[in-house]
């Protein structure tokens, strides 16, 4: 009575992207009619939305800062300018994956005199996010990677931006 064990599981499946299970176990321990340990470790998901997995291209009009564009326009180097961006659906998402961990005690001193002390721990990976038309520049500029299907695409006469290609992807 004083040990608790449970352990449990979730599976899902969805059309448009694939499965994912989820198991958890967790357990409580009343050392005494005072004090409580409890403890739990599992693993979570986070589908993909339909709408960053189908969604048509739409074109948005972002606010940047980059000099050659901002040259390019007339503008001070320093100043901010929109360029024009294609927002594209990603139908090679998956799901962000993530595992926890939590730890904690309560304990009742007196009838009028309760505390509890928790430890968790959650770690995301690959974890869904929508990069923006500034990260992308900001990337190209460093030399990072970005991904095969966005663009950062300037003139080659005044290397300006004339657009930029962004969307979700799992990081």
């Amino acid at each position: 009575e004083q040990f608790k064990v449970s352990m449990a599981g979730r599976y899902d499946d969805y059309s448009d992207y694939g499965s994912d299970f989820s198991p958890k176990l967790s357990a409580r321990w009343s050392v005494n009619e005072d004090l409580v340990l409890r403890g739990s470790w599992g693993q979570g998901f986070r589908a993909p939305s339909l709408d960053i997995l189908t969604a048509q291209p739409s074109l948005s009009a972002d606010s940047i800062s980059d000099e050659d564009t901002c040259v390019a326009f007339g503008q001070e180097p320093n100043c901010q300018v929109q360029v024009q961006s294609t927002v594209i659906s990603n139908p090679d998402l998956q799901s962000e994956q993530s595992e926890q961990m939590a730890f904690g005690l309560a304990y009742q001193a007196t009838d009028y005199l309760d505390f509890s002390v928790d430890y968790y721990d959650i770690e995301i990976e690959e974890r869904i996010s929508t990069l923006g038309a500034q990260t992308l520049i900001n990337r190209a500029a460093q030399g990072d990677p970005i991904p095969a299907a966005f663009s950062v695409t300037r003139d080659p006469a005044t290397n300006g931006i004339t657009g930029v290609v962004r969307g979700s992807v799992n990081e």
